[in-house]
């Protein structure tokens, strides 16, 4: 058991900038967390207009390389943008918000000696059924015969899944570590200057003048941790997939304070803020859900005997962050591109569904195994590691984990708690399925 007390902090208004002392309330509030990473909270009782105008050009934009692509799969936008950022690969495929190639469907019909023949191209099934759906009653100039809908879904049924790479992305993005962390101890100064009433005792003048205005070394702040035994950023995590975070924790133990910025639920920057603190062992915790606009803080307090919650591994160097680039892009395009695919093919499949029917059972089948077979290839080229999965083997798993039981219940209703549960079953197996896989495919590597 953690011996600890906690508290909801109130926020802070303060009389001057804690930058320079300017007035306050600034004209032009201050977003808590950056508005390029769906921060939405702001206020104007922490930063002059001066200081806030100042971080505009370079710093505010600082981690963009990094959080286009978790934007781009997941559609979201920044409060100043119109859109969603689209991405270049290098066979100039355009992946569009929602890592959705730019794939145009098409439709090919001919009628020759009678019979009408059409060859189609679409993302998924469903679109193909529905392309044809609508085209054909156009071509023919007349509405479909049931016997013919009846052969539209046999034969889209049977149509073979191709899948293709969209192309490597070319990762040609200046980064600039000095940048970074001045934005990263901007965000952390912003929450603890918010709800940290000793504030002006933790934070000296050399953080200060770094972060406002880039004098000294930016590795004097940057680094690796390891040991987290509170991680207050990971309990948040599970009902915030998409979040902005500060984490500060106070460490009497070696006379430190490390605070830990999380952007998008999946950028971390670690930074030392303090070699000298004397005081309780706490932790501080500032929370925003993606474009939620409410920010959830928590402050806890531990015994002095309680073990350190985290500790400096190393410094940071350049080589981190490019590695960081390059790891967020495959996962952002690759198993985040394809969850987000499959959650958007499942929404279409049950959208204008009252029931369940055959067709919903088939077009949620392929859109499962499609994200399977999709997701081994991806494992593959990232890690190297082959996902062994047959198809045969994966009907069979799919049917007995929902499937089969959801079509015994064709023509209920699909908001039925059933329904529902049996929906949602086949996911939460292959997920499961998928990481068991993944580490079986790892061992083989790794102990061939």
């Amino acid at each position: 058991m953690i011996d600890h007390k906690y508290s909801i902090p109130t926020p802070q208004r303060w009389e001057t900038c804690f930058y320079c002392g300017g007035h306050l309330p600034a004209k032009n509030k201050e977003h808590i967390f950056n508005s390029n990473w769906t921060g939405k909270h702001k206020t104007g009782s922490l930063i002059c207009d001066v200081c806030n105008a100042a971080f505009a050009p370079e710093v505010d934009k600082a981690f963009l390389p990094y959080t286009k692509y978790q934007m781009n799969v997941w559609s979201l936008k920044g409060e100043r943008h119109k859109d969603a950022p689209t991405i270049k690969t290098k066979e100039k495929i355009v992946i569009r918000p929602g890592a959705q190639p730019e794939v145009t469907p098409s439709l090919n019909l001919h009628i020759e000696d009678g019979k009408l023949y059409y060859k189609g191209k679409a993302p998924n099934k469903a679109t193909l059924r529905r392309l044809l759906n609508d085209q054909l009653p156009l071509k023919l100039g007349r509405s479909l015969r049931e016997d013919e809908i009846q052969q539209i879904n046999i034969s889209v049924r049977q149509a073979e899944i191709h899948t293709e790479l969209a192309g490597s992305v070319q990762l040609h993005d200046s980064i600039d570590p000095s940048l970074e962390m001045r934005s990263t101890i901007h965000t952390i100064l912003k929450c603890m200057a918010l709800y940290d009433p000793k504030f002006r005792e933790h934070i000296f003048k050399d953080v200060l003048d770094f972060s406002r205005y880039g004098i000294g070394d930016w590795s004097s702040f940057a680094v690796q941790t390891h040991s987290i035994v509170v991680d207050v950023v990971a309990a948040y995590s599970k009902n915030n997939p998409d979040y902005n975070a500060v984490e500060v924790h106070y460490l009497p133990a070696n006379k430190q304070i490390l605070a830990r910025l999380v952007i998008l639920g999946q950028i971390n920057r670690w930074v030392i803020l303090s070699n000298e603190y004397e005081g309780p062992f706490q932790l501080l915790f500032v929370g925003e859900p993606s474009l939620g606009g409410i920010l959830e803080p928590l402050f806890l307090t531990f015994a002095d005997s309680f073990p350190l919650s985290v500790q400096v591994d190393r410094v940071m160097v350049i080589d981190d962050f490019a590695k960081e680039l390059v790891q967020l892009s495959q996962i952002a395009l690759g198993p985040d591109a394809q969850l987000a695919n499959l959650f958007r093919c499942i929404e279409q499949i049950l959208k204008g569904k009252s029931h369940v029917t055959v067709e919903l059972i088939e077009e949620y089948r392929d859109a499962l195994l499609s994200f399977i077979t999709n997701m081994g290839k991806i494992q593959s080229q990232i890690t190297g590691s082959f996902i062994s999965y047959s198809e045969e083997d994966m009907l069979r798993d799919l049917m007995d984990n929902g499937l089969a039981e959801l079509e015994a219940l064709i023509g209920q209703s699909i908001v039925s708690p059933k329904v529902a549960e049996l929906i949602t079953r086949p996911i939460l197996f292959v997920f499961s399925r998928l990481i068991q896989l993944g580490k079986e495919a790892k061992s083989r590597r790794e102990d061939p």
